[in-house]
């Protein structure tokens, strides 16, 4: 099932047994680790209260964990030649993107941020940052120094609905607009 069909599918269903059934089914076709992690994080970005991300994270390590991930023998066969030549890129990719670390990952972030006071948290970080108070827009690399996160968290909330500006390939950010979003998401 393709991704796009995957979220058309899971925004039909509306009660949590349905979709993780569909979760399920959809992460035991996932083969390569970099396409479970990819698939994994754009799902998070359909589930917006903190306590539903981690009920699906839990429920994706777990199946991660139950059902090993295995090209099927006929997809291989149709496949054989290109998995060989590609072998080394998938074996490191296969390493190098961990499900379960990732899992792990996020799981800590919804946690560390549920228990951060954000009003608080900021507030501080404003006085403490050497951004100019006066300066309104901000760039990325301002808002990270100034929120004290990195460019992955950064990306992440912008995907959460954390307002922005985009000037060609330039991404800026609201001071204002931004810690008013802040405040209401925690």
């Amino acid at each position: 099932m393709s991704h796009k069909k995957f979220i058309s599918k899971w925004n039909t269903l509306s009660e949590m047994e349905d979709r993780l059934s569909l979760l399920k089914k959809t992460i035991r076709n996932i083969y390569s680790n970099k396409d479970l992690v990819t698939f994994l994080e754009q799902l998070l970005h359909l589930v917006i209260n903190p306590n539903e991300k981690k009920v699906v994270l839990l429920f994706a390590k777990k199946i991660v964990n139950q059902y090993p991930r295995k090209l099927q023998s006929d997809f291989y066969e149709a496949v054989k030649e290109e998995v060989e030549a590609n072998r080394n890129t998938f074996e490191r990719e296969q390493k190098e993107y961990d499900p379960q670390r990732w899992i792990e990952h996020e799981l800590d972030f919804i946690e560390d941020t549920a228990q951060l006071n954000v009003t608080e948290v900021g507030f501080k970080k404003i006085y403490t940052s050497p951004v100019s108070l006066e300066k309104e827009l901000l760039t990325r690399e301002e808002l990270m120094d100034l929120l004290q996160i990195s460019k992955s968290t950064l990306d992440r909330r912008r995907w959460d609905g954390m307002p922005h500006i985009k000037k060609g390939r330039k991404i800026y950010f609201k001071k204002s607009e931004v810690f008013n979003w802040l405040n209401k998401v925690t």
